[in-house]
């Protein structure tokens, strides 16, 4: 057979080659773009496919008295927290976890749906795990994939000179969703702990520190694979200790004189407004709130009729009674009426006029001076001492 030859016009050939010549241009051109010009961006996205922060709570700043006596700490307890999409067979898991934590796999059950945060974000399900339940966990570590524990930060108090200052203190809670979603400011997050009440919550900023980070390599589906050993970890920032003007001696001796009453006392240095105990009876124990509260014991404070979540120091109305007699006494001694010697005779009752004022103590103080009728609040001692104003 006759071999021929394609002609190719040289014009069409030159128009062809350029076309693909400008096809490299523009490969070459986005891959510089890409990979030259626009590298940080594309480089910090590829980390954020990559790594994944996990943050580190911050251990809340100690609160003092005035010697330095710590009133409230800090200590570490341990938790258990699952990945959810790692968990093989989460019901045979939950039987497990219930079994070695003993705890409710409704409750276990209940705190991962509560806490569920994404498919390969962990999820904390048990709080305060002691060291037998949580060698436990350990021991069985092969059969529970997507379960580990953790260190929490949580208050703890020394019971210094067995002082409990609940009201003073105050407690931290659990914040919910709804206080998490009104928030604009502030590192939180579901399932951190804030100040609800007292200096807790009225320092809540100086206190709560600054939350720490640390870095985990994942792989393309999300899940973690490692620690990253060439990213330095951040470090947590503790809150700010806080230095009262309280005495704990005095607070203690303030406490146990009104134990087993409703009552409340508030002690202040004269001479510089200082407050040096502040106790309001029947309190709480703070430790009940440090690492959680179940619902049982939340309602038997909330329904407790003695009220022991109210400080009564401060939020109580009542009559101002006997403290006008204080202001009496001080007039009268400031214009040389009486002195702390001056006495009277409390029978039970005083007569002026036409009536018959009774004293609180139906058959009498007996002889009264200055110093016993503040002590034992006699009416009839201010009665005459009125009279003669």
């Amino acid at each position: 057979m006759l071999r021929t030859e394609i002609y190719i016009p040289a014009r069409r050939r030159d128009v062809v080659f350029l076309v693909i010549l400008l096809l490299f241009a523009l490969l070459f051109g986005r891959f510089y773009y890409l990979q030259i010009y626009r590298y940080e961006k594309y480089s910090l996205l590829a980390d954020a496919n990559r790594i994944r922060m996990v943050t580190q709570p911050a251990p809340r700043g100690n609160i003092l008295d005035r010697k330095g006596e710590i009133l409230a700490a800090n200590q570490s307890i341990y938790a258990i927290s699952v990945i959810k999409d790692e968990l093989i067979d989460e019901d045979v898991q939950m039987d497990m976890m219930e079994k070695y934590l003993d705890r409710d796999k409704r409750d276990l059950q209940q705190n991962l749906k509560k806490y569920y945060q994404g498919r390969f974000l962990p999820a904390l399900i048990a709080r305060n795990v002691s060291i037998a339940k949580l060698s436990l966990i350990e021991e069985h570590k092969n059969e529970l994939p997507g379960v580990f524990s953790t260190k929490l930060p949580v208050r703890f108090y020394p019971n210094v000179k067995n002082v409990r200052a609940s009201h003073i203190l105050g407690y931290l809670r659990e914040i919910n969703n709804s206080e998490l979603n009104a928030m604009k400011e502030g590192d939180y997050a579901l399932g951190d702990y804030l100040g609800f009440q007292g200096l807790e919550k009225l320092y809540e900023n100086r206190l709560r520190g600054v939350k720490g980070a640390e870095f985990r390599q994942v792989d393309a589906l999300g899940r973690e694979v490692g620690i990253i050993i060439d990213r330095e970890p951040i470090a947590s920032i503790p809150g700010e200790n806080l230095h009262l003007t309280i005495d704990a001696g005095l607070q203690s001796r303030t406490e146990s004189l009104l134990e087993g009453k409703r009552a409340a006392a508030v002690i202040i240095n004269a001479e510089t407004g200082e407050l040096l105990a502040m106790v309001s009876k029947p309190d709480f124990l703070l430790r009940d709130f440090s690492a959680g509260m179940d619902l049982d014991k939340w309602r038997s404070y909330s329904t407790d009729e003695s009220r022991p979540l109210l400080n009564r120091a401060v939020l109580g109305l009542y009559p101002p009674g006997s403290s006008f007699k204080l202001i009496t006494t001080i007039a009268a001694l400031e214009q040389g009426l009486m002195d702390d010697k001056w006495s009277v005779q409390c029978t039970g009752s005083y007569e002026f006029g036409d009536r018959i004022f009774g004293c609180w103590r139906e058959d009498g103080h007996g002889s009264v001076n200055l110093s016993r009728a503040i002590v034992e609040s006699c009416n009839v001692y201010f009665y005459q001492l009125v009279q003669r104003m």
